[in-house]
């Protein structure tokens, strides 16, 4: 009953986060936000925490992370970023749609180039990061999302050649086709990964979609 209720809070967070969220900040596809982010990373939460900026005299959360594994980009293992927002004593600053981290919080990350002032935010802002979400069938966190329920993340894949890739199997050209006929929800992390990895590979190889 309590797992249920939490399910249920969770979906309807993310059903008014997306509506409200995708009136404001222009969606993007996944390949946009490959294209656009400098680095794409798996990690988990140390430590997050806000502090004035003499440099720049603004409020900035200061994040750090350990690096589980790097898609795209180079940083080490312990990696740090920056970006406005914040909770300094009374004073409190945030802007609409840059997410947050909590200490534990285990995430994939699609961040910009750093600025010269080393800040940072995620590829459009919620969408940029993804959360590990329980499977309903497995009850395992095998599952991610965005900031607004991963909606229409895979949409160009259903217009491209990224289906006609030799290389998928018949298993998993099956999942692929499944999957880009949704227009949002949770994804199952080893096909979220494929993807990504076929696409950042893609990129790199500069390989025609």
């Amino acid at each position: 009953m309590f797992r249920t209720l939490c399910i249920v809070i969770v979906c309807t967070f993310l059903l008014v986060t997306e509506l409200a969220f995708a009136m404001k900040v222009k969606l993007l596809t996944l390949e946009q936000m490959i294209e656009t982010a400098e680095v794409v990373f798996i990690g988990v939460c140390i430590s997050s925490e806000s502090k004035e900026d003499q440099q720049i005299n603004r409020m900035v959360d200061v994040t750090k992370f350990e690096v589980i594994e790097v898609i795209k980009g180079n940083i080490s293992d312990t990696h740090a970023i920056h970006h406005y927002g914040g909770i300094v004593g009374k004073s409190a600053s945030r802007i609409i749609g840059m997410p947050t981290y909590a200490s534990g919080e285990k995430v994939i990350l699609f961040l910009h180039p750093e600025s010269q002032y080393r800040l940072t935010s995620p590829v459009g802002m919620f969408q940029g990061k993804f959360n590990f979400v329980v499977d309903e069938k497995s009850f395992t966190s095998s599952m991610v999302v965005n900031g607004i329920n991963n909606i229409g993340l895979l949409s160009s894949m259903q217009s491209d050649s990224f289906l006609s890739d030799q290389s998928f199997n018949k298993t998993r050209l099956k999942t692929l086709q499944r999957l880009i006929t949704r227009d949002r929800g949770p994804i199952p992390y080893d096909d979220f990964m494929f993807i990504v990895k076929t696409l950042v590979n893609r990129q790199s190889t500069g390989v025609e979609r």
